[in-house]
């Protein structure tokens, strides 16, 4: 049975369990803060703020701040759960909506289409189980399917380049998450605050990809007229 108040030392900056032992990767969590105020006024400013999935997405980028600010201030399971499981929410919702919104894909296949996205995810963790990443694996996955999504964007759907730059950021948040424990010894205070940085730009361009091509899509049908 999982102790949910056991503590955890899993980040460079942690030197003891005092509540702000990680100030930068406490800090940090404001910026998802910022991107969803920046998310908020694009989508109020648009011709689709009416949609459920940007709202919802709205939504889970402010709790991912919240989890991982609880998480880096308490340091136990419970608050680990919410950190990874808030994180875990806004990934599994954003490709359900992009199936759903923006691919139009039918109910059965929407579902293919995210068990295709788990049994990579878990595939890929598998192969690079060993590597020295600090558990950065988990999110491999994320990472080539985010691509790939930004490939077919800028190939197939509204042209625009937004989900592949989020890819592009969000590899570069990887290789600041797994370098944490690496560079101890020459930083002290570790470079996971960037995965955080990184990632809430991420976040936005996530949001803001969906955004693009609701619009896109609804100025296609002629509602609003030519884009």
């Amino acid at each position: 049975m999982i102790d949910l108040f056991h503590q955890v030392d899993e980040y460079c900056e942690r030197i003891d369990f005092q509540l702000l032992s990680e100030p930068l990767n406490l800090y940090s969590n404001l910026l998802f803060w910022v991107a969803a105020g920046l998310a908020l006024y694009e989508i109020w400013r648009s011709s689709v703020r009416r949609a459920g999935s940007l709202w919802c997405l709205l939504i889970l980028l402010l709790l991912v701040g919240c989890g991982s600010a609880l998480f880096h201030s308490y340091a136990t399971q419970w608050a680990k759960i919410c950190d990874v499981g808030f994180i875990g929410l806004f990934v599994v919702c954003f490709l359900w909506f992009w199936a759903r919104s923006i691919l139009h894909l039918a109910l059965r296949y929407s579902v293919y289409f995210m068990l295709m996205f788990f049994g990579l995810s878990g595939l890929l963790y598998a192969i690079f189980l060993r590597l020295p990443v600090n558990g950065s694996q988990g999110y491999f996955g994320v990472a080539l399917f985010l691509l790939a999504l930004g490939v077919q964007q800028s190939w197939q759907l509204s042209k625009s380049q937004t989900l592949t730059r989020a890819a592009c950021v969000f590899i570069a948040s990887l290789v600041f998450r797994s370098l944490d424990e690496q560079l101890c010894s020459i930083w002290p205070y570790g470079t996971h605050f960037l995965w955080h940085s990184l990632n809430a730009v991420v976040c936005y361009l996530t949001i803001r990809g969906m955004r693009e091509e609701l619009e896109w899509q609804e100025g296609y049908r002629g509602l609003t007229g030519p884009r």
